[in-house]
């Protein structure tokens, strides 16, 4: 892994540096780099949160691209393994917005009685998000704050080809967060016992938004870590927020579960999937992509330094 670049074109080549990045890029607006002739209609942003807390697991996307624009909300009640999911459909440039770059940027989504907004501010080091949901099923308020500065926490960004184009990602650490959570009759302060995490992407592709398979683990109070899995870029690990590539993993679905093997011997690990739900991802002229949502918990061992401890909790969220 690269350290993050302030240029994204090679000077002697003028090609893309494509590969992935320890820290924010230092140009993130794909629009400059757009070649295909389709490019104006291929165009993606997308907003990915989880808050992931002792009773729940929260996730919200917001996304515009080819053939839509949307917002999810699931929320995962760990204990009891209970689900609520939302969904809401809009349209490109109503419902919504996106500004900026991954240092200084804006995203919101819109809708009647729901609002999702999501930012980031490099003057202060900080993001926000928050969202407010009132509906005859759900009632839902959240304001989250976090730490964006990089010097303690390092994202991993990565730029991709996209058929002609190209494609932003920017993944961020696991994050302390301050900020309240009203769900129904129920409120949670949000402190330092609670992590949040994000990832954008921005530029151009043939569907609405891409995949993103996560997992969350810990061993003990003091070592947690999280995967981040990705069919282009591979598998990110991070043990306590520093994040590694498992060069040589592999993680592929065996029988009934999904298999992370790693050669390096720094991870085994198994999902064991507790709930599957087909999804169906637009794409350009109408195309349909077929993707599974699978919640499962996970079993298996981690190295932290020399040593390697069982997982003692864990749940992974994969999108397949």
């Amino acid at each position: 892994m690269k350290e993050a670049i302030g240029h994204l074109l090679n000077p002697s080549t003028l090609e893309p540096n494509l590969g992935l990045y320890l820290g924010t890029l230092g140009i993130d607006n794909s629009r400059e780099y757009k070649s295909s002739f389709f490019s104006s209609w291929k165009k993606i942003d997308s907003v990915l949160v989880d808050l992931l807390t002792e009773d729940f697991l929260l996730a919200l996307r917001i996304f515009r691209g080819p053939g839509a624009c949307r917002a999810f909300l699931s929320l995962w009640f760990t204990e009891s393994g209970t689900f609520r999911d939302f969904e809401w459909n809009g349209s490109d440039g109503k419902e919504f917005l996106s500004r900026g770059t991954f240092r200084n940027g804006y995203w919101s989504f819109t809708q009647g009685n729901q609002r999702f907004n999501f930012r980031l501010d490099d003057t202060i080091q900080q993001g926000y998000t928050h969202s407010s949901i009132l509906a005859s099923d759900l009632n839902l308020q959240l304001d989250a704050l976090v730490s964006t500065a990089e010097k303690l926490h390092k994202p991993v960004s990565s730029l991709e080809s996209s058929g002609k184009d190209w494609l932003f990602r920017l993944i961020s650490p696991d994050l302390s967060v301050r900020g309240q959570l009203a769900l129904d009759e129920d409120t949670w302060n949000l402190d330092s016992s609670e992590k949040l995490s994000y990832s954008i992407t921005s530029g151009f592709s043939d569907q609405a938004f891409l995949p993103e398979s996560r997992i969350y683990g810990s061993v003990n109070a003091k070592n947690s870590f999280r995967l981040n899995l990705n069919e282009k870029t591979g598998i990110l690990l991070w043990r306590n927020g520093v994040p590694a590539f498992l060069e040589s993993a592999t993680f592929k679905k065996e029988s009934l579960s999904y298999v992370l093997h790693d050669p390096s011997d720094q991870i085994e690990l198994t999902v064991t999937p507790i709930r599957t739900t087909p999804q169906i991802i637009p794409g350009f002229f109408g195309k349909k992509i077929p993707m599974e949502r699978v919640e499962g918990r996970i079993s298996g061992k981690i190295r932290f330094g020399n040593k390697k401890e069982t997982i003692k909790k864990g749940f992974a969220i994969l999108e397949v």
